[in-house]
């Protein structure tokens, strides 16, 4: 017995054609699975910073569509606010009323608190618009002081393991005090660091109008002799 020649050949086109499906199949899965990787990519990159301190210091994380796609915190009060806070995936804006208006955030302010938003962002346009939002934030509340971040600082800023935020004010202590540390500072909530400015910068003016009255005086000393 023999299969007719017909048949072998239909089988034939029937196998390749099959195969040709099956490859096209797992190419087009391919395909699928590198979009879905890549748009998550893209999704979950930030591309912007909020660092908020008052003693927990944390870090939202914003991506390219203004949601907020990481929460870290920087001290061990910041890493327990970051886990108690349900704001993953919303706009920032709205994450922002929704963790000023929380008691979990509450919990740690003092009558004297003091609450600073630093933003830092890749994209002057996103950067700007998100400033304007905790300027805005700010406008609503006493407590609250908004900085612009260094996105080139943030680095050497983590590897202090100090969020962006504090350490902008650090490297500001450090430009009256060049022997402060890092660790001088880590634990001070940003009403008793900005309170250390001060008190350096009310010094440093005191100094200088001693020094200009001094100076004047000796100037009169010499017309008059």
């Amino acid at each position: 017995n023999h299969t007719p020649r017909w048949k072998t050949g239909f089988s034939l086109h029937l196998f390749r054609k099959t195969t040709v499906f099956r490859r096209a199949a797992a190419l087009a899965a391919c395909l699928i699975a590198l979009l879905f990787i890549g748009g998550s990519w893209v999704f979950m990159t930030p591309t912007a910073f909020i660092s908020i301190d008052i003693n927990p210091s944390l870090e939202l994380g914003i991506d390219r569509f203004n949601r907020i796609v990481s929460i870290r915190g920087y001290n061990e009060d910041g890493e327990e606010l970051a886990g108690s806070l349900d704001i993953r995936f919303m706009d920032y804006d709205a994450a922002l009323v929704s963790l000023l208006d929380s008691q979990e955030l509450e919990s740690y302010l003092s009558p004297d608190a003091l609450i600073t938003f630093t933003v830092a962002g890749d994209s002057e346009a996103q950067y700007n618009e998100i400033f304007e939002c905790v300027e805005s934030c700010a406008d609503r509340r006493s407590d609250i002081q908004c900085h612009s971040g260094d996105m080139s600082e943030m680095q050497n800023a983590h590897e202090a393991g100090l969020s962006f935020g504090k350490y902008r004010a650090y490297l500001i202590l450090k430009e009256f005090d060049s022997s402060v540390t890092p660790d001088d500072i880590r634990d001070l909530t940003m009403r008793e660091l900005y309170d250390l400015i001060d008190s350096y910068s009310d010094s440093s003016e005191s100094e200088n109008i001693s020094s200009a009255d001094s100076c004047s005086g000796s100037a009169d000393q010499e017309n008059r002799s």
